[in-house]
């Protein structure tokens, strides 16, 4: 409950906090640009475009840092040449609002000089808050070892799948796998080599799946996948297809890999996750005490 509390006071306190650095920045700019440049007196309308613009930038400013999950994956350097130029075009046409019908003086280049700094600077802090947003983002949803989708955000996007089909109709099926024997790769050849065998299966079935189908890796040498649109008979040949595929796998001079699959779609039955994961988790047990590197739909 403290930290909830916590929470709730920074996410509260995080847009005055923005606007007010950004108004103190954008009128102390003013200052110098009123003052120095165009040698005028400063009055009270002087701080009116340049309060809305620090308003903008400050509530922007906030919005990214609290919501980076909503930010695209772009490459850093794409990021900030966009945002500063977004500063730069916004803080221009302000200026010009600012001069021409505020002040009723005539535009000239040095006039802009102020405005593009501040464009800049906003623009610098907004890619700078998107990127690390988007760094955050990253490690709060991706495995660091294999790149795939860690549990967390499977179950957010299982969940999801599982709304839409309730609401749209349709249906999805689950096809969880873990590797035979796995512990036994850790024991002999060091969890060095476990590590690399878990990174290159992953990087194996996630060129051999479908591309609409999710791949994550669920915990220790478990994955598992999510197949959109995909009755239990297709997702039974899906498995069977990886399955066969892990079989030509070779990572250096170890023995041949092999899989275990459990397979189920989803049905009115499954209510939650929790009810999906145990139904397909029992399959895969099943399929391991078949003997283990086979396939069990149900």
């Amino acid at each position: 409950m403290l930290n909830l509390l916590r929470t709730n006071f920074y996410d509260f306190w995080i847009y005055p906090l923005y606007i007010i650095t950004a108004c103190t920045f954008t009128a102390g700019l003013n200052i110098v640009h009123s003052k120095y440049i165009l040698e005028i007196p400063l009055t009270a309308q002087l701080f009116i475009v340049p309060t809305i613009a620090g308003v903008i930038f400050g509530y922007l400013a906030a919005r990214i840092r609290q919501q980076g999950q909503r930010l695209a994956d772009l490459n850093d350097w794409h990021i900030f040449a966009k945002y500063i130029l977004f500063g730069c075009l916004v803080t221009s046409g302000l200026n010009v609002v600012h001069t021409e019908w505020v002040l009723d003086e005539p535009l000239s280049a040095e006039l802009f000089v102020a405005p593009l700094i501040a464009g800049i600077f906003f623009g610098y802090l907004l890619a700078r808050i998107k990127t690390l947003n988007n760094r955050l983002l990253k490690l709060a949803t991706t495995d660091m070892l294999t790149q795939l989708c860690n549990r967390m955000q499977f179950d957010n996007l299982l969940t999801q799948e599982i709304d839409k089909v309730k609401r749209y109709g349709g249906t999805f099926s689950v096809i969880y796998f873990d590797i035979d024997n796995f512990k036994q790769i850790n024991d002999q050849y060091g969890h060095l080599v476990g590590d690399k065998v878990l990174s290159s299966l992953a990087n194996h079935i996630e060129s051999t799946k479908r591309k609409s189908d999710i791949l994550a890796r669920y915990g220790g040498d478990e994955f598992i996948i999510l197949a959109p649109s995909t009755n239990l008979e297709s997702a039974e040949k899906q498995a069977k297809l990886l399955k066969h595929s892990v079989e030509d796998l070779q990572i250096d001079n170890l023995p041949k890999l092999s899989c275990s699959f459990g397979v189920t779609e989803f049905n009115e039955e499954h209510h939650n996750n929790n009810v999906l994961i145990s139904v397909v988790d029992k399959a895969l047990y099943a399929a391991k005490n078949r003997g283990r590197d086979t396939v069990v739909a149900t």
